[in-house]
């Protein structure tokens, strides 16, 4: 398991295909535990980290059982490998920003990117999204403009919902 409490640090959590842990109250239950870990440890380093965490996603891979944890922001902290399936030529990912943030830098793309470095299939993946914000900390977010056109009618189901187009 990873270096955190528990192992969530690593990426994934335990392993079962039961559809209870695909279920959104399951995956909300685990995000949130990870969510308030990464708040922990950004709160140590410094105010401004922990103001910058503001989105987690979950990522449940139907076909091996395993969970995948991500968060906003990720793209700029350390040398993560891109999927080509999300970042490639034909990736995905809309060329041009459909909003004012940058692609690939939400919490969606960091855990399904996660997922299929691991050897996910896109159309297996459940996906929920938390806000991660003091004032609002567990409540659903949709997914933005971008990742709403990269993996809306690809991954099996999104809890938290899309943005319209």
């Amino acid at each position: 398991m990873g270096s955190g409490k528990k192992g969530l640090y690593s990426g994934t959590r335990g392993s079962s295909n039961s559809p209870l842990h695909r279920s959104a109250m399951v995956m909300s239950n685990y995000l949130e535990e990870w969510a308030e870990e990464v708040v922990e440890r950004l709160e140590k380093i410094s105010k401004n980290k922990r103001r910058e965490f503001n989105t987690a996603s979950i990522v449940y891979d139907n076909e091996s059982g395993k969970y995948f944890y991500g968060r906003n922001g990720w793209i700029k902290e350390g040398d993560p490998v891109k999927n080509e399936q999300i970042f490639g030529e034909n990736g995905f990912l809309p060329k041009e920003s459909l909003n004012k943030l940058k692609i690939g830098n939400c919490a969606e793309v960091d855990a399904i990117n996660k997922a299929l470095n691991a050897g996910a299939k896109i159309e297996n993946l459940y996906i929920l999204t938390i806000k991660t914000y003091e004032s609002s900390f567990g409540e659903y977010k949709e997914a933005c403009e971008n990742c709403t056109f990269a993996f809306k009618g690809k991954i099996k189901k999104n809890h938290s919902g899309w943005t319209e187009l």
